[in-house]
């Protein structure tokens, strides 16, 4: 799908809700609406430092609970490499956490701030047949390149919003 046709759909649900239309909307839409759920919620939970590239949690035990069920909803489907070889654990160290500094939650926070980035910055498909949001994310940073991949259901997205409101 071309960014055009992306901006198309979230256009078109933009215009059903400010004109208060019941017209039909396309499962493209929902995916829109849920991408927009999630990204407004992981803003709300996480604080970004986007010139340092730092996010700040509060890693109190209902939050964790809530990470650690939307990271265990995706965790089979993701890919995140740097020069092709395993990110190496320093990369999460730009996740500060509040009360520890416990690294496989540094980790999950730090792959759903990528999500966010990811669905944010147009770097995802839509698969209506298997009703899923394809991301792929390559990027540079300095020397280094990263391919950042994830294949996730809209409902999965909607995991972070319910709990965080």
């Amino acid at each position: 799908m071309s960014r055009e046709e992306l901006l198309k759909i979230s256009k078109e649900l933009t215009e059903s809700f400010i004109n208060n239309k019941n017209g039909a909307l396309q499962i493209e839409h929902y995916f829109m609406l849920s991408m927009a759920k999630f990204i407004m919620s992981k803003e709300r939970m996480f604080k970004t430092d986007s010139k340092n590239r730092t996010l700040y949690f509060d890693d109190k035990e209902e939050n964790i609970l809530i990470i650690d069920s939307f990271y265990e909803q995706i965790k089979d489907s993701i890919t995140f490499t740097m020069n092709s070889s395993i990110v190496p654990k320093e990369i999460f160290d730009s996740v500060i956490l509040v009360h520890d500094s416990n690294p496989e939650l540094k980790k999950k926070i730090f792959i759903i701030g990528k999500i966010r980035d990811s669905l944010a910055h147009g770097k995802y498909d839509f698969d209506t047949v298997y009703d899923r949001i394809i991301i792929k994310n390559r990027y540079k940073i300095g020397q280094n390149e990263f391919n950042f991949e994830c294949s996730i259901q809209p409902e999965t997205l909607d995991i972070l919003s319910e709990h965080n409101q």
